[in-house]
């Protein structure tokens, strides 16, 4: 690409094919030290482009992450988003993010950094949207201020040092349909009682119930129907009549009725004693310890041995509590041992030779 004549810092001038008959080189008055980034956009191989050039202290950075909090808004809560960048940007660099609410048939909105400027993470804040907005965005930088780009979606493309838009899908997330106000778990009777709140719902077609012992692994346990639209809070409450012994999490997994759906916050249970295991012989002598349960669990059950200073010594995964199990505990010295199940309190066990 050549240009007829001289080119100014960040404002957008012509270029031409080389050899079209159309201009000579042209030139452009460099700083030593300095860093320039010359962008152009064809219009086709034998006419003029736009282009531009840019000027940095160092090198442009690159934008390395990505990521928004909460990941699933409801429409009372605005977007924190995260732009993590290969290194602090210089003076003349700004990053930026732009949304859009109608998949950018239109500019968008171009917000400034709130904060992290001039560090290697810059923070965007989107305003909270109503329910079921789809919102699309995507980070870049530029050293023009904002009031250049002037709402011109060409001219931010055209004076774009670097972009993430999550590989020319842009990031996005959809406000749920519902406004969870409350969500929270009992134990009552060695059962437990979960109770969830909405003030207001569009299309929900139900909530799966999903249980786990280790916030890792999950199941549903069962589907609660929802309120399809509705703009007058519901109070929803389900007990689940089976709990793990120990720690029980619960989320909620809201479904639409177009199939999409989103997790709620996880609450927890934790069973007492009634649930809790019981050992012999204590004190032990051999290298086998019995273990047996108040009651049968539907999940496996995670038991630790842990020696006085805090140790783990033994993790067995128990599939079947219905009836006593034996633990081998050869090799472990003898002295004061703890062993636990799930998150209750240790239980003290005392290993002779």
């Amino acid at each position: 690409k050549v240009w007829s004549g001289g080119l100014s810092l960040n404002t957008q001038g012509t270029a031409f094919a080389y050899g079209d008959g159309q201009g000579g080189a042209g030139s452009f008055n460099i700083t030593s030290g300095k860093y320039y980034s010359y962008n152009w956009e064809d219009v086709n191989t034998s006419s003029n482009a736009n282009a531009i050039v840019l000027e940095t202290d160092n090198s442009p950075v690159s934008i390395v992450a990505v990521s928004a909090m909460p990941a699933n808004p409801i429409s009372t809560d605005v977007v924190t988003v995260s732009v993590n960048l290969s290194a602090t940007p210089s003076a003349q660099e700004n990053i930026y993010l732009r949304y859009s609410t109608n998949g950018f048939s239109t500019y968008g909105t171009l917000l400034t950094a709130a904060t992290g400027s001039g560090t290697s993470t810059q923070t965007f804040t989107i305003p909270a949207q109503a329910a079921t907005t789809a919102v699309s965005y995507y980070a870049f930088s530029t050293t023009l201020a904002s009031g250049a780009l002037s709402g011109n979606a060409f001219l931010t493309d055209l004076a774009t040092l670097f972009f993430n838009n999550n590989g020319g899908a842009n990031y996005s997330y959809t406000v749920l349909p519902i406004e969870l106000t409350a969500f929270k778990a009992s134990v009552k009777n060695q059962q437990v009682e979960l109770q969830w709140n909405t003030a207001m719902e569009i299309e929900n077609d139900h909530f799966d119930i999903e249980r786990s012992t280790d916030s890792r692994t999950w199941k549903a346990v069962t589907t609660v129907p929802g309120n399809g639209t509705t703009y007058t809070p519901q109070q929803y409450v389900w007990t689940d009549a089976k709990p793990a012994s120990g720690v029980n999490y619960y989320r909620l997994r809201q479904v639409d009725m177009d199939g999409k759906s989103a997790l709620s916050p996880v609450v927890k249970a934790t069973l007492g004693s009634q649930s809790s295991a019981s050992v012999f012989p204590n004190p032990v002598a051999g290298n086998t310890l019995s273990v047996s349960f108040a009651q049968a669990d539907e999940q496996a059950v995670q038991v630790r041995l842990r020696d006085a200073q805090g140790r783990l010594l033994r993790t067995w995964d128990l599939e079947n509590t219905v009836n006593t199990q034996s633990l081998d505990i050869s090799g472990i010295a003898a002295g004061v041992l703890f062993l636990q199940v799930h998150e209750e309190t240790p239980i003290k066990i005392v290993k002779n030779e």
